[in-house]
Protein backbone atom coordinates (compact mmCIF):
# COMPACT_ATOMS: atom_id res chain seq x y z
CA UNK A 1 0.00 0.00 0.00
CA UNK A 2 0.95 3.64 -0.38
CA UNK A 3 -0.91 6.46 1.34
CA UNK A 4 -0.90 9.95 -0.12
CA UNK A 5 -1.40 12.91 2.21
CA UNK A 6 -1.81 16.18 0.35
CA UNK A 7 -2.05 19.77 1.53
CA UNK A 8 -3.30 22.15 -1.13
CA UNK A 9 -2.24 25.80 -1.58
CA UNK A 10 -3.18 28.53 -4.04
CA UNK A 11 -0.88 30.82 -6.02
CA UNK A 12 -0.37 33.04 -2.95
CA UNK A 13 0.56 30.11 -0.73
CA UNK A 14 -2.78 30.16 1.11
CA UNK A 15 -4.55 26.85 1.87
CA UNK A 16 -7.35 26.06 -0.57
CA UNK A 17 -9.87 23.29 -1.18
CA UNK A 18 -9.64 21.41 -4.46
CA UNK A 19 -10.31 18.09 -6.13
CA UNK A 20 -7.64 15.34 -6.27
CA UNK A 21 -7.19 12.35 -8.58
CA UNK A 22 -4.47 9.70 -8.50
CA UNK A 23 -3.19 7.85 -11.58
CA UNK A 24 -0.96 4.75 -11.34
CA UNK A 25 0.77 4.50 -14.70
CA UNK A 26 2.09 0.95 -14.32
CA UNK A 27 -1.33 -0.52 -13.55
CA UNK A 28 -3.27 1.92 -15.70
CA UNK A 29 -5.69 2.56 -12.82
CA UNK A 30 -7.16 5.96 -11.98
CA UNK A 31 -8.77 6.78 -8.66
CA UNK A 32 -12.10 8.46 -8.18
CA UNK A 33 -12.21 12.22 -7.68
CA UNK A 34 -11.51 13.10 -4.04
CA UNK A 35 -12.66 16.41 -2.52
CA UNK A 36 -10.34 17.92 0.06
CA UNK A 37 -11.42 18.37 3.67
CA UNK A 38 -9.96 21.42 5.35
CA UNK A 39 -7.63 21.92 2.36
CA UNK A 40 -6.20 18.41 2.74
CA UNK A 41 -6.72 15.10 0.99
CA UNK A 42 -5.75 11.62 2.10
CA UNK A 43 -6.21 8.54 -0.04
CA UNK A 44 -4.50 5.21 -0.66
CA UNK A 45 -3.74 3.25 -3.79
CA UNK A 46 -5.22 0.19 -2.08
CA UNK A 47 -8.63 1.85 -1.95
CA UNK A 48 -11.34 0.09 -3.92
CA UNK A 49 -11.68 3.07 -6.26
CA UNK A 50 -8.01 2.86 -7.27
CA UNK A 51 -5.73 -0.23 -7.41
CA UNK A 52 -8.06 -2.00 -4.96
CA UNK A 53 -5.59 -4.39 -3.32
CA UNK A 54 -2.92 -4.34 -0.65
CA UNK A 55 -0.02 -4.65 -3.07
CA UNK A 56 2.64 -2.01 -2.39
CA UNK A 57 3.54 0.42 -5.15
CA UNK A 58 6.70 -1.20 -6.59
CA UNK A 59 9.92 0.74 -6.70
CA UNK A 60 10.21 3.06 -9.72
CA UNK A 61 6.48 2.87 -10.52
CA UNK A 62 4.99 6.22 -11.57
CA UNK A 63 2.17 7.93 -9.66
CA UNK A 64 0.59 11.15 -10.98
CA UNK A 65 -1.39 13.34 -8.61
CA UNK A 66 -3.77 15.71 -10.38
CA UNK A 67 -5.11 18.51 -8.18
CA UNK A 68 -7.46 21.19 -9.58
CA UNK A 69 -10.22 23.73 -9.15
CA UNK A 70 -12.34 25.42 -11.80
CA UNK A 71 -9.55 27.85 -12.67
CA UNK A 72 -6.29 26.34 -11.38
CA UNK A 73 -4.47 23.01 -11.46
CA UNK A 74 -1.24 21.18 -10.81
CA UNK A 75 0.17 17.78 -11.66
CA UNK A 76 2.80 16.24 -9.39
CA UNK A 77 4.73 13.12 -10.29
CA UNK A 78 6.04 10.63 -7.72
CA UNK A 79 8.53 7.91 -8.59
CA UNK A 80 7.97 5.16 -6.03
CA UNK A 81 10.77 4.35 -3.60
CA UNK A 82 8.76 1.62 -1.83
CA UNK A 83 7.55 4.04 0.84
CA UNK A 84 4.16 3.32 2.34
CA UNK A 85 3.38 7.00 2.78
CA UNK A 86 3.95 10.14 0.71
CA UNK A 87 3.17 13.58 2.09
CA UNK A 88 3.18 16.52 -0.28
CA UNK A 89 2.38 20.22 -0.31
CA UNK A 90 0.71 20.84 -3.67
CA UNK A 91 0.42 24.33 -5.05
CA UNK A 92 -2.11 24.87 -7.83
CA UNK A 93 -1.76 27.79 -10.21
CA UNK A 94 -4.19 29.40 -12.66
CA UNK A 95 -3.37 29.55 -16.40
CA UNK A 96 0.11 30.79 -17.20
CA UNK A 97 1.13 32.56 -20.38
CA UNK A 98 2.30 30.20 -23.12
CA UNK A 99 5.71 30.28 -24.79
CA UNK A 100 6.41 30.51 -28.52
CA UNK A 101 9.36 30.68 -30.92
CA UNK A 102 8.90 31.58 -34.56
CA UNK A 103 10.63 29.52 -37.24
CA UNK A 104 10.99 31.21 -40.64
CA UNK A 105 13.76 30.97 -43.23
CA UNK A 106 14.78 33.67 -45.68
CA UNK A 107 12.55 33.73 -48.76
CA UNK A 108 12.39 34.62 -52.45
CA UNK A 109 10.30 37.19 -54.27
CA UNK A 110 7.00 35.79 -55.60
CA UNK A 111 7.65 32.43 -53.95
CA UNK A 112 5.37 31.36 -51.11
CA UNK A 113 7.02 31.81 -47.73
CA UNK A 114 5.79 29.44 -45.02
CA UNK A 115 6.14 30.29 -41.33
CA UNK A 116 6.27 27.77 -38.52
CA UNK A 117 6.28 28.05 -34.76
CA UNK A 118 7.15 26.02 -31.72
CA UNK A 119 4.80 26.82 -28.88
CA UNK A 120 3.75 25.30 -25.56
CA UNK A 121 1.21 26.02 -22.87
CA UNK A 122 2.87 23.64 -20.43
CA UNK A 123 4.50 25.09 -17.36
CA UNK A 124 6.44 23.84 -14.37
CA UNK A 125 7.49 25.38 -11.09
CA UNK A 126 8.94 24.47 -7.70
CA UNK A 127 6.95 24.51 -4.47
CA UNK A 128 8.13 23.33 -1.07
CA UNK A 129 11.03 21.45 -2.68
CA UNK A 130 8.86 19.59 -5.20
CA UNK A 131 8.17 20.13 -8.91
CA UNK A 132 4.66 20.98 -10.06
CA UNK A 133 3.42 20.90 -13.66
CA UNK A 134 0.73 22.26 -15.91
CA UNK A 135 0.15 19.44 -18.38
CA UNK A 136 -2.82 18.66 -20.54
CA UNK A 137 -1.77 15.05 -21.09
CA UNK A 138 0.92 12.90 -19.49
CA UNK A 139 1.60 9.17 -19.63
CA UNK A 140 -1.46 8.77 -21.84
CA UNK A 141 -3.97 10.27 -19.41
CA UNK A 142 -5.85 13.56 -19.67
CA UNK A 143 -5.03 16.09 -16.96
CA UNK A 144 -5.38 19.90 -16.92
CA UNK A 145 -8.13 20.78 -19.40
CA UNK A 146 -7.18 24.44 -19.65
CA UNK A 147 -3.58 23.77 -20.69
CA UNK A 148 -3.76 24.14 -24.47
CA UNK A 149 -2.97 26.50 -27.33
CA UNK A 150 -6.22 27.54 -28.95
CA UNK A 151 -5.05 29.97 -31.63
CA UNK A 152 -1.90 30.60 -33.72
CA UNK A 153 -1.65 33.82 -35.76
CA UNK A 154 1.02 35.32 -38.00
CA UNK A 155 1.73 38.88 -39.05
CA UNK A 156 3.67 39.33 -42.30
CA UNK A 157 3.42 43.10 -42.19
CA UNK A 158 -0.27 43.79 -42.64
CA UNK A 159 -1.73 42.56 -39.32
CA UNK A 160 -2.31 39.26 -37.56
CA UNK A 161 -4.20 36.48 -39.33
CA UNK A 162 -4.42 32.71 -39.28
CA UNK A 163 -2.63 32.17 -42.63
CA UNK A 164 0.85 30.76 -42.13
CA UNK A 165 2.14 31.67 -45.59
CA UNK A 166 2.72 34.83 -47.57
CA UNK A 167 4.08 35.95 -50.95
CA UNK A 168 6.28 39.04 -51.05
CA UNK A 169 6.59 40.94 -54.33
CA UNK A 170 9.80 42.83 -53.58
CA UNK A 171 13.20 42.14 -52.09
CA UNK A 172 13.65 43.63 -48.63
CA UNK A 173 14.09 42.84 -44.94
CA UNK A 174 10.77 41.94 -43.33
CA UNK A 175 9.74 41.42 -39.71
CA UNK A 176 7.57 38.31 -39.30
CA UNK A 177 5.58 37.89 -36.09
CA UNK A 178 3.71 35.04 -34.43
CA UNK A 179 1.17 35.20 -31.62
CA UNK A 180 -0.29 32.23 -29.77
CA UNK A 181 -3.29 32.29 -27.46
CA UNK A 182 -4.16 29.71 -24.81
CA UNK A 183 -7.47 28.56 -23.35
CA UNK A 184 -7.42 31.40 -20.83
CA UNK A 185 -6.84 34.07 -23.53
CA UNK A 186 -3.25 34.61 -22.42
CA UNK A 187 -0.87 35.28 -25.29
CA UNK A 188 2.78 35.04 -26.20
CA UNK A 189 4.54 36.64 -29.19
CA UNK A 190 7.81 36.23 -31.03
CA UNK A 191 9.26 37.80 -34.16
CA UNK A 192 12.20 37.51 -36.50
CA UNK A 193 13.72 39.62 -39.28
CA UNK A 194 14.15 37.74 -42.56
CA UNK A 195 15.50 38.62 -45.96
CA UNK A 196 13.37 38.16 -49.07
CA UNK A 197 15.71 38.05 -52.06
CA UNK A 198 15.31 38.30 -55.81
CA UNK A 199 15.32 34.95 -57.61
CA UNK A 200 18.61 33.72 -59.04
CA UNK A 201 18.73 33.84 -62.84
CA UNK A 202 19.76 30.82 -64.87
CA UNK A 203 21.08 30.15 -68.37
CA UNK A 204 20.55 27.15 -70.64
CA UNK A 205 23.19 26.43 -73.28
CA UNK A 206 23.01 24.25 -76.38
CA UNK A 207 24.67 24.07 -79.77
CA UNK A 208 23.75 22.78 -83.22
CA UNK A 209 25.19 20.57 -84.53
CA UNK A 210 26.08 19.10 -81.14
CA UNK A 211 29.35 17.50 -82.23
CA UNK A 212 30.72 19.38 -85.24
CA UNK A 213 33.48 18.13 -87.47
CA UNK A 214 36.60 19.97 -88.59
CA UNK A 215 35.72 23.33 -90.19
CA UNK A 216 32.01 22.66 -89.67
CA UNK A 217 30.09 25.58 -88.18
CA UNK A 218 28.19 25.08 -84.91
CA UNK A 219 25.90 27.75 -83.46
CA UNK A 220 25.48 28.21 -79.72
CA UNK A 221 22.11 29.14 -78.21
CA UNK A 222 22.23 30.95 -74.85
CA UNK A 223 18.82 31.31 -73.16
CA UNK A 224 18.76 33.36 -69.96
CA UNK A 225 15.85 33.03 -67.50
CA UNK A 226 15.68 36.12 -65.31
CA UNK A 227 12.19 36.40 -63.76
CA UNK A 228 13.06 39.51 -61.74
CA UNK A 229 15.24 41.27 -64.35
CA UNK A 230 18.25 41.27 -62.06
CA UNK A 231 21.02 40.44 -64.58
CA UNK A 232 23.43 43.35 -64.94
CA UNK A 233 25.78 41.87 -67.55
CA UNK A 234 26.00 38.67 -69.58
CA UNK A 235 29.52 37.76 -70.71
CA UNK A 236 30.54 34.92 -73.08
CA UNK A 237 33.83 33.03 -73.18
CA UNK A 238 35.18 30.44 -75.61
CA UNK A 239 38.02 28.42 -74.13
CA UNK A 240 38.41 31.10 -71.42
CA UNK A 241 38.76 33.94 -73.93
CA UNK A 242 36.00 36.59 -73.84
CA UNK A 243 33.99 36.72 -77.04
CA UNK A 244 30.88 38.18 -78.65
CA UNK A 245 30.50 35.35 -81.17
CA UNK A 246 28.00 32.49 -81.02
CA UNK A 247 28.89 30.74 -84.30
CA UNK A 248 32.14 28.80 -84.39
CA UNK A 249 34.18 26.39 -86.51
CA UNK A 250 37.37 24.63 -85.47
CA UNK A 251 40.34 23.54 -87.54
CA UNK A 252 41.39 20.62 -85.32
CA UNK A 253 39.69 17.89 -83.34
CA UNK A 254 39.69 19.19 -79.78
CA UNK A 255 37.31 19.66 -76.86
CA UNK A 256 36.06 23.24 -76.53
CA UNK A 257 34.25 24.90 -73.63
CA UNK A 258 31.83 27.79 -74.02
CA UNK A 259 30.99 29.64 -70.80
CA UNK A 260 28.44 32.25 -69.78
CA UNK A 261 28.87 34.58 -66.81
CA UNK A 262 25.82 36.37 -65.39
CA UNK A 263 26.47 39.26 -63.02
CA UNK A 264 23.38 40.01 -60.93
CA UNK A 265 22.19 41.35 -57.56
CA UNK A 266 19.82 39.51 -55.19
CA UNK A 267 18.67 42.73 -53.53
CA UNK A 268 21.38 42.62 -50.88
CA UNK A 269 24.66 41.75 -52.60
CA UNK A 270 26.26 41.27 -56.02
CA UNK A 271 26.45 37.68 -57.21
CA UNK A 272 27.65 35.66 -60.19
CA UNK A 273 26.14 32.70 -62.05
CA UNK A 274 28.37 30.56 -64.29
CA UNK A 275 27.22 28.02 -66.85
CA UNK A 276 29.30 26.07 -69.35
CA UNK A 277 28.78 24.01 -72.49
CA UNK A 278 31.29 21.30 -73.44
CA UNK A 279 31.62 20.88 -77.19
CA UNK A 280 33.04 17.52 -78.22
CA UNK A 281 33.96 17.37 -81.91
CA UNK A 282 33.37 14.45 -84.26
CA UNK A 283 36.38 13.25 -86.20
CA UNK A 284 35.92 12.23 -89.83
CA UNK A 285 36.22 8.51 -90.40
CA UNK A 286 39.09 7.00 -92.33
CA UNK A 287 38.36 4.46 -95.08
CA UNK A 288 40.40 1.28 -95.70
CA UNK A 289 40.61 -0.50 -99.05
CA UNK A 290 42.56 -3.78 -99.03
CA UNK A 291 43.94 -5.28 -102.23
CA UNK A 292 46.66 -7.86 -102.72
CA UNK A 293 48.91 -9.57 -105.26
CA UNK A 294 50.43 -12.98 -105.02
CA UNK A 295 53.19 -15.05 -106.42
CA UNK A 296 52.07 -18.58 -105.85
CA UNK A 297 51.67 -18.90 -102.04
CA UNK A 298 53.31 -15.58 -101.23
CA UNK A 299 50.75 -12.78 -100.85
CA UNK A 300 51.58 -9.09 -100.75
CA UNK A 301 49.02 -6.84 -99.03
CA UNK A 302 48.36 -3.45 -100.60
CA UNK A 303 46.28 -1.37 -98.18
CA UNK A 304 45.06 2.03 -99.27
CA UNK A 305 43.84 4.36 -96.52
CA UNK A 306 41.76 7.47 -97.08
CA UNK A 307 42.47 9.56 -94.00
CA UNK A 308 39.96 11.56 -91.99
CA UNK A 309 41.09 14.30 -89.63
CA UNK A 310 44.33 12.76 -88.36
CA UNK A 311 47.49 11.12 -89.61
CA UNK A 312 47.77 7.37 -89.95
CA UNK A 313 49.10 5.65 -86.86
CA UNK A 314 49.43 2.00 -87.90
CA UNK A 315 47.87 -0.88 -89.86
CA UNK A 316 47.19 -4.26 -88.28
CA UNK A 317 46.51 -7.54 -90.12
CA UNK A 318 44.48 -10.50 -88.95
CA UNK A 319 44.41 -13.82 -90.82
CA UNK A 320 41.77 -16.48 -90.16
CA UNK A 321 41.60 -19.96 -91.56
CA UNK A 322 38.18 -21.25 -92.61
CA UNK A 323 37.78 -24.80 -91.35
CA UNK A 324 36.38 -27.09 -94.06
CA UNK A 325 32.80 -28.33 -93.64
CA UNK A 326 32.03 -26.06 -90.61
CA UNK A 327 33.34 -22.89 -92.32
CA UNK A 328 34.42 -21.65 -88.86
CA UNK A 329 37.00 -18.84 -89.10
CA UNK A 330 39.90 -19.53 -86.71
CA UNK A 331 42.40 -16.75 -85.98
CA UNK A 332 45.85 -17.96 -86.89
CA UNK A 333 47.76 -14.69 -87.13
CA UNK A 334 47.65 -11.14 -85.69
CA UNK A 335 50.37 -8.75 -86.80
CA UNK A 336 49.85 -6.45 -83.76
CA UNK A 337 50.91 -3.44 -85.76
CA UNK A 338 54.14 -4.85 -87.23
CA UNK A 339 55.32 -3.62 -90.61
CA UNK A 340 55.10 -7.04 -92.31
CA UNK A 341 52.87 -6.88 -95.39
CA UNK A 342 53.84 -10.15 -97.14
CA UNK A 343 52.68 -13.57 -96.06
CA UNK A 344 53.59 -17.02 -97.26
CA UNK A 345 50.99 -19.74 -96.64
CA UNK A 346 52.18 -23.25 -95.85
CA UNK A 347 48.75 -24.83 -96.14
CA UNK A 348 46.23 -24.69 -98.92
CA UNK A 349 42.74 -23.55 -98.02
CA UNK A 350 40.38 -20.59 -97.70
CA UNK A 351 41.57 -17.66 -95.58
CA UNK A 352 40.11 -14.35 -94.41
CA UNK A 353 42.66 -11.53 -94.47
CA UNK A 354 41.61 -8.34 -92.62
CA UNK A 355 43.46 -5.02 -92.66
CA UNK A 356 42.61 -2.66 -89.79
CA UNK A 357 43.93 0.90 -89.95
CA UNK A 358 44.12 3.31 -86.99
CA UNK A 359 44.73 7.04 -87.08
CA UNK A 360 46.24 9.14 -84.31
CA UNK A 361 42.77 9.86 -82.89
CA UNK A 362 42.16 6.10 -82.54
CA UNK A 363 39.56 6.21 -85.32
CA UNK A 364 39.72 2.91 -87.21
CA UNK A 365 38.29 1.13 -90.23
CA UNK A 366 38.83 -2.33 -91.70
CA UNK A 367 38.51 -4.26 -94.92
CA UNK A 368 38.46 -8.03 -95.33
CA UNK A 369 39.28 -10.18 -98.37
CA UNK A 370 38.69 -13.90 -98.83
CA UNK A 371 41.55 -15.70 -100.57
CA UNK A 372 41.91 -19.29 -101.69
CA UNK A 373 45.50 -20.51 -101.36
CA UNK A 374 47.09 -23.24 -103.46
CA UNK A 375 50.41 -23.89 -101.75
CA UNK A 376 53.54 -24.73 -103.74
CA UNK A 377 56.20 -23.30 -101.47
CA UNK A 378 58.10 -24.89 -98.61
CA UNK A 379 58.70 -21.77 -96.57
CA UNK A 380 60.49 -18.46 -97.10
CA UNK A 381 63.75 -17.24 -95.71
CA UNK A 382 62.88 -13.61 -96.36
CA UNK A 383 62.68 -11.79 -93.01
CA UNK A 384 59.97 -9.49 -94.39
CA UNK A 385 57.69 -12.41 -95.32
CA UNK A 386 55.63 -13.90 -92.49
CA UNK A 387 55.18 -17.64 -92.72
CA UNK A 388 51.56 -18.73 -92.11
CA UNK A 389 51.16 -22.37 -91.15
CA UNK A 390 47.86 -23.94 -90.11
CA UNK A 391 47.82 -27.27 -88.30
Amino acid sequence: MAAFGLKIYDENGDPIDAKCVGFHYDTGNTSDIHDTQNQESNFDNTDADWDGDSTPVPENDVILLHVYTDDACAVHRIISDNSDSYKRSIQILPCQAPTVAILVNDGLVNVELVANQNSSDEYQWEYDGETMHHKQRWYGTDLCDDVKITKVEYDFGDGYGTDDSYIFDSADTYNIKVKVTNECELTAEDSVDIKVKWNEPSVALSNDPVAPGVDEETTIDSVVTDSDSRVVTETWYMDDVETTELTWSFAEIETHIFKVKLDWNDGFEDKVVWEELVIEMTAAELVVDLTYTNNESIYTMNTAVELGDADLDYIRYEIRYRVPFTNEAILCYNSNGSEIEEFEFANSGVYEVTAIAYDELEINDSDTKIITVECTGTGSSDEYVHYIEWE
